[in-house]
């Protein structure tokens, strides 16, 4: 009888073992699909359209940016890629529409122009040697929404020598405080998007574009401790996957959007794009 509990005692610990390799198996792939693959649909044998796009700067095939209630800020990267024109890229401008109940821009003497530090100008317009000038960005109030602000900015080139870049790059960063209101988010919406050619006559190139959610949500640094990191916080969410307020094991501070119940979207991946990221919960 002790030999048969035994075995049975070594069976079930065998079998923890397996269930768990199978978990950290799955919560692996999960973390390899959101992080690395792109969640836009890619059509193959399609020619090359030139298109900006905001991204996340930490994680830019994701359509999603994290931000802490009143928490540090967060970098949108805008991007430009296939730039096919054979006279190359000039110069660019374009408006980011965002909701000011969710984040801002900093303007710390409310003059309507981010501070300098705020907007940058990426490394892509100028990659083949030309210089450039770019204006300020500018922080306007939408006419016909009052918790909407607008964000404009340009950037030229000067002269037509040397030749302009072709290609994919950064054409600049935005920085976004995020607000005191948790759970909330916005679109960056793009808008009046320009691209110029290295012309005399400065034509348009044509283009898409994509915009992106900033989310403002609370920090999934579950233990506390150092960062969001894998075993403690992204796995500790992982195992909560569709538990709602109504089990006994029940912990609200798993529950990012505070909607009682662990989903997919708002949770698990609300957690696993802040892997590494330091914030106190």
């Amino acid at each position: 009888m002790h030999k048969f509990t035994w075995k049975l005692s070594k069976l079930a610990f065998l079998k923890s073992k397996v269930m768990f390799g199978l978990f950290l198996a799955i919560s692996l792939s999960l973390l390899t699909f959101f992080l690395i693959l792109p969640f836009s649909s890619q059509t193959l044998a399609q020619a090359p359209q030139t298109k900006i796009s905001l991204t996340n700067k930490d994680y830019p095939t994701t359509n999603l940016i994290i931000g802490y209630p009143n928490g540090n800020e967060v970098t949108a990267l805008i991007k430009v890629s296939d730039v096919t024109d054979t006279d190359g890229l000039a110069g660019f401008a374009f408006k980011i529409g965002f909701d000011k109940t969710t984040v801002s821009v900093v303007d710390n003497n409310n003059d309507g122009i981010a501070d300098q530090d705020k907007v940058q100008i990426g490394s892509f317009l100028t990659s083949s040697g030309k210089q450039s000038a770019c204006s300020d960005a500018f922080l306007d109030k939408d006419l016909t929404n009052p918790n909407k602000i607008w964000l404009t900015y340009s950037c030229v080139t000067l002269g037509l020598t040397p030749s302009a870049p072709t290609g994919s790059g950064n054409l600049a960063t935005v920085k976004f405080k995020p607000g005191p209101n948790s759970p909330s988010e916005t679109i960056l919406t793009l808008a009046e998007t320009e691209l110029v050619d290295n012309t005399q006559s400065a034509n348009l190139i044509a283009h898409t574009t994509q915009n992106i959610t900033l989310a403002v949500m609370k920090c999934a640094n579950f233990d506390g401790v150092g960062v969001v990191d894998l075993f403690n916080d992204i796995l500790g969410e992982l195992g909560r996957w569709n538990m709602t307020s109504s089990n006994p094991l029940w912990d609200p501070k798993y529950d990012l959007d505070n909607n009682g119940n662990i989903d997919l979207f708002n949770d698990i991946i609300g957690t696993i794009l802040q892997w590494n990221m330091e914030c106190t919960p």
